[in-house]
């Protein structure tokens, strides 16, 4: 389901930058992180992935689970996302919306954990 270049990494990292953007903080390359002493979050990817269950309807599942730490304080906070649809059949459509759901579910999580995670 990824697109041409994209790894899981990558897809975390986006939605992650785009939910502390949403929340008001910046997000810097890491290039330049050490250079304005900004707060460094370590995100830990514990899982990603997706799966279908078959039967008389097909249940498409997700599960996000990833540990974000506040390198300066170790301060960590946990978010675990599952989305879960049943469907007739598990086309590349139903998939690409299952996991956009999640994605938006997840970068919401990290809106709501923010605050705690960067106060330092």
């Amino acid at each position: 389901m990824l697109e041409n270049g994209q790894t899981v990494d990558s897809v975390v990292r986006s939605n992650l930058a785009l939910a502390l953007n949403e929340s008001g903080y910046s997000v810097l390359p890491q290039s330049a992180v050490a250079a304005a002493n900004s707060p460094v979050i370590d995100v830990y990817i514990d899982e990603f992935w997706g799966w279908l269950t078959p039967g008389l309807e097909t249940t498409l599942n997700t599960r996000i689970s990833t540990t974000l730490e506040l390198r300066s304080s170790e301060t960590q906070e946990s978010i675990l996302v599952r989305t879960r649809q049943i469907r007739p059949f598990a086309t590349n459509a139903a998939w690409i919306e299952l996991f956009e759901k999640a994605l938006n579910d997840y970068r919401n999580e990290v809106i709501s954990i923010a605050p705690d995670l960067l106060e330092e």
